[in-house]
C-alpha cells in the first residue's frame, strides 16, 4: 500500500477534531478511503512520530488502533496545511516531484504557509500605508 500525504493530514484533522482522547481509528471514516488504508496510515503516523497511540492486533487478527493524541510535529503540519489553499499549492508541489519523504512535505508546506502570511501582512501595511489626510 502506498502512503497518501493527502490520508494523512484527513486523519491529523479528525483526530484533532476530537473533543476527547482516545479514540480508536476503526470509527474514522474518511471518503474515498477505507477503513484498511486508513488504519495503515494510522499506523506509520504511529511509527514516525505524528499520533500517540499503540497498534495492537486482536485474536480475531484484527487490528486495534488506539490514538492517544497528535504529536508537536503533528500540530506544526496542521499549522501548515489547515488552510485548503496553503494545502491545494504545496499538495501540487509535492505531487509534481512525484513523492517526498515526510519531512520534505512539512518544510514545503511551510515555506507556503510563510508565503501566504507574507501576503497578508504585506495586504494590511499597503492598506495602512494608503490612507492620505484630506488636506493634502
Amino acid at each position: 500500500m502506498k502512503r497518501d500525504i493527502g490520508l494523512l493530514r484527513e486523519i491529523l484533522l479528525w483526530v484533532d477534531d476530537i473533543p476527547t482522547t482516545p479514540v480508536l481509528m476503526r470509527d474514522c471514516e474518511i471518503n474515498g478511503f477505507s477503513a484498511a488504508e486508513i488504519s495503515y496510515h494510522a499506523e506509520l503516523m504511529i511509527e514516525g512520530g505524528l499520533l500517540i497511540g499503540t497498534a495492537e492486533r486482536a485474536a480475531s487478527g484484527d487490528e486495534d488502533i488506539r490514538v492517544e493524541g497528535l504529536t508537536m510535529r503533528a500540530h506544526d503540519f496542521l499549522t501548515a496545511v489547515r488552510n485548503p489553499k496553503v494545502w491545494l499549492a504545496a499538495k501540487e508541489a509535492i505531487d509534481a516531484c512525484g513523492g517526498v519523504p515526510f519531512d520534505v512535505a512539512l518544510e514545503v508546506a511551510k515555506g507556503f504557509r510563510r508565503k501566504s502570511a507574507s501576503r497578508l501582512t504585506d495586504a494590511s501595511r499597503g492598506l495602512k500605508g494608503s490612507v492620505t489626510s484630506k488636506g493634502s
